[in-house]
Order: C-alpha cells, then sequence, then structure tokens
C-alpha cells in the first residue's frame, strides 16, 4: 500500500463493500466514514501531484517548441509554485489524517464484526442481497435527476453515483 494509487483504490474498494452492506448492517456506517475521510484526503494529495506533474510536463513541452520569454518563464514559476503550494497543503492534511486514523486499529474490530454478522448469511442469501443493492444502485443512477448544464450538481454528480457500480464489481472479484 505504499503506491498511492494502489492505496486509494483497496480504500475504494472497502468503502464500496461497505456501502454496500451497510443497510443491511448498520453499524458498518462508522468503518465507511473512516475509509472514506483517508481515501478523501489521498484523493486530494494524489490530485494535487497530478496536477503539479502536468503542469510541469506542459510546459516542458511549450518550453521545447518555443523558449519563453521572461514573462511567461514567470508566469510558468508562478503557477508550479502555487500547485506546488497546494501540493504541499494536501500532503500535511493526508499526513494529519493517517496520524489521527482509527482505520488501522479498526480492521481487527471490523474483521470480527462481519464475521459476526455474516455467520448466518448462506451464499445464495449473500447473492439475493447483492442483486437487490446493485439493482436499486443503478435504479438511483437512473432515476435521478441531474442537471447536465451544471457540472458540479449535475455530470459531477452523474459520475459520483454511478462509480460505485464498477467499484462494487471489481470489490466483489466480479461476482
Amino acid at each position: 500500500l505504499t503506491n498511492g494509487k494502489t492505496a486509494r483504490t483497496q480504500l475504494f474498494r472497502l468503502e464500496s463493500l461497505l456501502r454496500l452492506y451497510q443497510r443491511a448492517f448498520p453499524d458498518l456506517e462508522r468503518y465507511r466514514r473512516t475509509v472514506k475521510e483517508l481515501e478523501d484526503a489521498l484523493g486530494d494529495y494524489a490530485f494535487a501531484t497530478d496536477s503539479v506533474t502536468f503542469a510541469r510536463n506542459t510546459f516542458n513541452r511549450e518550453n521545447e517548441t518555443r523558449v519563453p520569454d521572461a514573462a511567461r518563464k514567470a508566469q510558468q514559476e508562478k503557477i508550479l509554485a502555487g500547485l506546488e503550494k497546494k501540493r504541499e497543503a494536501a500532503r500535511r492534511v493526508l499526513t494529519k489524517r493517517v496520524e489521527t486514523s482509527t482505520l488501522g486499529t479498526d480492521l481487527p474490530r471490523l474483521h470480527s464484526v462481519v464475521a459476526s454478522r455474516f455467520a448466518a448469511w448462506t451464499p445464495s442469501k449473500d447473492l439475493a442481497y447483492v442483486k437487490v443493492e446493485l439493482h436499486r444502485l443503478l435504479k438511483d443512477v437512473r432515476d435521478g435527476r441531474f442537471d447536465f448544464d451544471r457540472l458540479e450538481d449535475g455530470i459531477h454528480e452523474f459520475r459520483r453515483r454511478l462509480r460505485w457500480f464498477p467499484v462494487l464489481i471489481d470489490s466483489l472479484d466480479g461476482v
């Protein structure tokens, strides 16, 4: 889990499973929130890091084709400094979140909770439950009212809701 993308993928997978089963087992919500907080901080840091890399690569390509004048070079440096500042702030938030997260100590407890809650579930009961929940998830996306003229409340919200379906399928190892 030292690779940020790998760690984030595993956190997404765990969060998706906790989301899936929280209707049947509401006490899983506490664990889901803990996982989400850590994943959000990791995602913010990854975005900030990717932004710096993208800007640096873009400027390097631009500067290979045309040598920048002093004003353009200063503008590039200002943009990179601003992005580096955001990356550093995201790193501090991630560091604090990792240091204060209870996820590490919660995992053994979560394992026990899951084992006790699922003790009476047969594979057929689990499959039936998963089918209903996946259907509910897709129905929620299909029936949602999204204003696709609005970026955050429309397109982004649609993507946010829809993304859980493939993440769940992945987390369930294809069902």
